[in-house]
C-alpha cells in the first residue's frame, strides 16, 4: 500500500522510527512518500526554538530503531551531551540525521522536499503541479498553531508556538492557547 504522509518534521519521523522498530516486516511491505514544505526533513519548526531542555533530547533519542545510523560527528555531539540540557536546535538535527539515515537505508521511504500540499480529497493529495493517489494519508504537519477567528482581536492571547520561537517574552495579562 501506498502511504503518505504530509509533513517531514520531528511527527513523522519519530512514527517511522516506530514501525521500523515495532512493525518492521510490515512497514517495509509499504511505500512510504514524505511530502515536506521545507527543502530538510526530520526538522520541522524545532530548530527555530530558543529554549534548551533536559527531557526532550533522551525522549527523542529512545525512539531511534536499532540499525539507524547517525553522522558520527552528531552522535559525538549527543553522547557527550548525555542527560543534560540541550537546545532544541540539536535535537532538529538529531531527528533530521535520523530522518537522512532513513531516506538512505530504506528504499520503500522517499521525501519530496519543497512540496507544499493544497488540498487532501478523499484519498488524492494535491500538490502545485501534482495530483498524488494514496490508500492511506497521513498528516503531520506540525505544532504550528492558528488562533481561531474568535479570537484573533484579542491582544491577551499567547499561543505556545509564540513562546518556544521566542517571538514573545512579555506574558503580562497574556493567556496562552
Amino acid at each position: 500500500m501506498k502511504i503518505i504522509i504530509i509533513g517531514g518534521g520531528i511527527s513523522s519521523t519519530a512514527l517511522l522510527c516506530y514501525f521500523i522498530r515495532e512493525e518492521n516486516e510490515w512497514f517495509q511491505a509499504q511505500e512510504w512518500l514524505i511530502l515536506e514544505k521545507k527543502e530538510q526533513i526530520g526538522i520541522g519548526d524545532l530548530g527555530n526554538y530558543k529554549i534548551r531542555s533536559n527531557s526532550v533530547l533522551p525522549a527523542f533519542r529512545s525512539i531511534i530503531p536499532p540499525g539507524i545510523r547517525l553522522d558520527p560527528l552528531l552522535k559525538n555531539i549527543l553522547d557527550n551531551v548525555g542527560n543534560d540540557f540541550a537546545p532544541l536546535g540539536l535535537v532538529s538535527e538529531m531527528m533530521s540525521g535520523i530522518a537522512t539515515s532513513i531516506l538512505k537505508q530504506y528504499s520503500n521511504v522517499i521525501a519530496k522536499t519543497n512540496s507544499v500540499v493544497l488540498a487532501v480529497e478523499n484519498n488524492v493529495v494535491i500538490l502545485e503541479n501534482e495530483r498524488i493517489e494514496s490508500g492511506c494519508i497521513i498528516i503531520a504537519a506540525g505544532g504550528t498553531q492558528e488562533i481561531p477567528s474568535e479570537y484573533i482581536h484579542c491582544r491577551n492571547v499567547l499561543t505556545s508556538t509564540d513562546v518556544l520561537s521566542n517571538n514573545s517574552h512579555d506574558f503580562t495579562n497574556k493567556r496562552i492557547a
